[in-house]
């Protein structure tokens, strides 16, 4: 009885995810409005099964770029002939003063959500210090704390910088 009730919970939340996934069209027949990347995959030698596997990557690919272009979904990143290129533009900054606005929000919004984390982590940390001169042992646990909270404040700053 409890496995046909976890059963259908995994299935209703799988009918629930699969409610909002856009569906991919990869299409092996003729089209007449084909896209880019349609097209260059269409021209590549390569049987069907590879052609399939192909433009349903292409599809992912081409709704990525499409999202990331797309100035009424809110993001309105430039495409990347325009980003990388400078094609049709005279000035060098790659964001608008309202895309970089829309950046920093994204920023302190990233650094409040890991910050609170870090900051109880902080506090816990130096309640065991308190603590630590009573045992030998609890040092030791705090030194092992004090070194994970370093490398995660490390790590958090170094996926910030690459991200």
């Amino acid at each position: 009885m409890k496995l046909k009730k976890t059963l259908v919970s995994i299935i209703l939340i799988m009918l629930i995810f699969l409610n909002f996934v856009n569906p991919v069209e990869a299409s092996i027949f003729s089209d007449d409005d084909k896209s880019e990347i349609e097209e260059t995959i269409d021209k590549d030698d390569g049987g069907l099964f590879e052609k399939i596997i192909a433009k349903m990557i292409g599809g992912i690919a081409e709704t990525v770029f499409d999202l990331t272009t797309n100035e009424s979904f809110g993001v309105g990143f430039k495409n990347y002939d325009e980003l990388i290129f400078g094609n049709s533009q005279t000035d060098i900054s790659p964001f608008t003063n309202e895309q970089w606005k829309l950046i920093m929000n994204w920023y302190w919004i990233i650094a409040g959500i890991i910050g609170g984390p870090i900051l109880i982590a902080i506090v816990i940390l130096a309640w065991k210090m308190i603590m630590a001169g009573i045992s030998p042992d609890k040092r030791n646990d705090v030194k092992d704390s004090l070194m994970r909270l370093f490398f995660r404040c490390i790590s958090n700053s170094i996926c910030t910088i690459i991200c």
